[in-house]
């Protein structure tokens, strides 16, 4: 990892040149060594970098405790995807992710309660993966969305080249050649009429269903559990200024948008 002050350098040489406001880190080992982002913080303070800066590809929790949440909160970072893959223990031992969800848990937890903007990223239909593993990564989407969690990505598993399980599943001929369709499965994260399932105890379409359930009840959750995001959300459509706040807010404008598209198409 580069040095601290190299890094709020290079940010400060953007903003000059390019007029810069949001700074988005693709690492997801960014806060891995707490010395280090404790570091950065400061650097940013000392340099008066007044910048906003996020990590949304996820990170993991390890370092993130109160003191690490405070401080990058402080210094310009207010939003946060956690990417734990699984609530399963078992399935997080399979995969060899070393990571407690106990402690992921606390340090979610730890980030609403600060003052974060939290998102959650999950996986379903991993190989070896039974309906009760699947259920235990949906008991906690909807637990998460009780805590003040404010956004969450079910995804169904998709095995990528250069992965294990992809070899594995390569080598018991579940995956054929890299041809087109093949590729194509790989969209199934981002549309919820795709039916593929690499798992062997759950069917495709039942791994939709499961994905719809988890993230429709976790809005529900979310906006009955903090009605004022929902008072938030119906403020911010009917203004000119509109800010999403989670995918599902999104969506709502996208298709607002599109709807007022459509009218004024046909009158």
């Amino acid at each position: 990892m580069r040095d601290p002050s190299s890094v709020v350098d290079e940010i400060e040489d953007l903003m000059q040149t390019y007029d810069v406001k949001s700074i988005d880190f693709a690492d997801l080992t960014a806060i891995v060594k707490k010395e280090w982002i404790l570091e950065f913080c400061k650097e940013l303070h000392r340099q008066s970098i007044d910048v906003v800066w996020q990590l949304p590809s996820g990170t993991r929790s390890e370092a993130l405790d109160h003191e690490t949440l405070t401080a990058i909160l402080k210094s310009g970072c207010s939003f946060l995807t956690y990417a734990p893959e699984s609530a399963s223990q078992e399935t997080l031992d399979m995969i060899k992710k070393r990571l407690k969800i106990s402690r992921l848990s606390e340090s979610v937890q730890d980030a609403v309660d600060i003052g974060h903007s939290v998102k959650i990223n999950l996986i379903i239909g991993f190989p070896h993966e039974t309906r009760r593993m699947i259920l235990q990564t949906l008991l906690f989407v909807w637990r998460m969305a009780a805590r003040g969690v404010h956004d969450c990505n079910v995804a169904v598993f998709t095995p990528y080249p250069g992965s294990e399980l992809y070899d594995e599943l390569r080598a018991k001929k579940q995956i054929g050649s890299l041809d087109d369709q093949y590729f194509h499965d790989l969209l199934i994260q981002f549309d919820f009429t795709m039916m593929k399932s690499f798992c062997d105890n759950v069917p495709g379409w039942e791994l939709a269903v499961h994905r719809f359930l988890a993230m429709g009840l976790f809005y529900v959750i979310s906006y009955g559990r903090h009605p004022t995001r929902l008072i938030r959300l119906i403020r911010s459509l009917l203004s000119k200024d509109f800010q999403a706040h989670n995918v599902f807010e999104q969506r709502v404008y996208d298709y607002l948008v599109r709807a007022r598209l459509l009218k004024r198409s046909s009158t």
